[in-house]
């Protein structure tokens, strides 16, 4: 009888557990949001890459105007992304497009920011060499007259 009452009892706990690891736990209000957040900073994160690919081939082609209008959004998103380096890249492609079209006041702000606001990016080290040339633009050498040399 004895023996009977264990069987029985291991029987009610192996059903009991196989119940329970079928039945799903109520998830808890963060695990809910958790990958909805994720899901959600991913796709802005995939259309903000697309956004800024944009931008460079808008620069490429020189349509500055252009791409100026598609960085600034860029940089808020990414920096409420706390992506940095990404930010730090708009941004300096927002002052070279004020420098190529001809408003080099502009692009020395944008550029003292991302090297005040972003110190150890790659676009900070350029931000630099953009702004030296800035500040002290390359004097032309003396043209040799016509016949000499």
């Amino acid at each position: 009888m004895r023996a009977n009452a264990i069987r029985l009892l291991l029987a009610a706990v192996t059903v009991a557990a196989v119940g329970c690891a079928g039945s799903a736990r109520p998830p808890l209000p963060e695990e809910t949001r958790l990958p909805e957040t994720r899901a959600a900073a991913g796709r802005n994160a995939a259309v903000a890459e697309e956004t800024f690919d944009e931008a460079m081939m808008l620069i490429a082609e020189q349509q500055y105007a252009e791409a100026l209008r598609k960085l600034p959004p860029l940089v808020a998103a990414f920096e409420a992304a706390a992506d940095r380096n990404r930010a730090a890249r708009a941004t300096f492609w927002m002052a070279y497009c004020q420098e190529k079209s001809g408003k080099p006041a502009e692009a020395t702000v944008l550029y003292e920011r991302v090297a005040r606001a972003y110190p150890q990016t790659p676009a900070a080290r350029l931000a630099a060499e953009r702004l030296s040339r800035l500040r002290n633009p390359p004097t032309p050498s003396p043209a040799s007259p016509p016949g000499a040399g």
